[in-house]
């Protein structure tokens, strides 16, 4: 990487590619990708390849998780996008509303 391609982050903050984040998300590199094209995880373009921030990695991460256990707390109270909510937790089925 040339150095003025990237701009200035904090000495503590690292560049991944693709791939490394896909692995510390234990998801496909293909997944990942799709997460940046959606907009739910920011990346930025160095020499051409979408690359992701540590930092951000991390504060999805944090965002995902946080959904998670509010979802946990309270499944019904809110809708998703996407698959049945029982679908995906089938333990609440007994919740279903009639």
């Amino acid at each position: 990487m040339e150095l003025g391609t990237a701009p200035l982050r904090p000495p503590t903050d690292a560049i991944l590619s693709i791939e490394h984040a896909a692995e510390l998300l234990g998801e496909t590199p293909g997944e990942t990708r799709d997460l940046t094209s959606m907009g739910l995880l920011k990346y930025q373009l160095i020499d051409g390849e979408r690359c992701i921030w540590l930092s951000d990695l991390i504060t999805y991460k944090r965002k995902m998780e946080r959904a998670r256990i509010e979802w946990e707390a309270d499944p019904l109270s809110r809708m998703p996008d996407g698959p049945n909510p029982i679908d995906v937790f089938p333990e609440y089925a007994h919740l279903r509303l009639q």
